[in-house]
C-alpha cells in the first residue's frame, strides 16, 4: 500500500518479525529514494519491485528501471505487429 502526497510517495511501514523494528521508505515520483526511517531494510522498494544495492538499479519484470534518470535501460521487449494499435496507453489487436 502506498500514499502518495504531491510529488512524493510514502510506504507506510515495513517490518520483518515482532522482534525488529520496522522501517518507512518516502519515494519521488519516479522512484528515487528521499527518505527513509528505521533500521529494518528490504530490496523490495518503488512499486514493490526488486531493488538492487550495488547498481542501484530496480529490475521491473522484463527490463531494467534507473529511478536517478526516470528511465528504463532497454527497450520494451514485447514485439509488436501490425496488428496491434495503441493510442493513449491502451491496445487493442486488430482482428483480420
Amino acid at each position: 500500500m502506498a500514499l502518495s502526497f504531491g510529488k512524493k510517495t510514502s510506504w507506510p511501514f515495513l517490518a520483518y518479525s515482532k522482534n525488529e523494528g520496522g522501517s518507512t521508505f518516502s519515494d519521488a515520483a519516479f522512484g528515487s529514494l528521499l527518505e527513509k526511517t528505521g533500521s529494518a531494510d528490504t530490496s523490495f522498494r518503488f512499486t514493490s519491485r526488486d531493488w538492487d544495492a550495488e547498481s542501484g538499479l530496480y529490475h521491473l519484470r522484463a527490463r531494467g528501471y534507473d529511478a536517478r534518470v526516470g528511465r528504463f535501460l532497454q527497450q520494451d521487449p514485447w514485439p509488436r505487429t501490425q496488428n496491434w494499435r495503441c493510442r493513449r496507453n491502451l491496445c487493442a489487436m486488430e482482428s483480420g
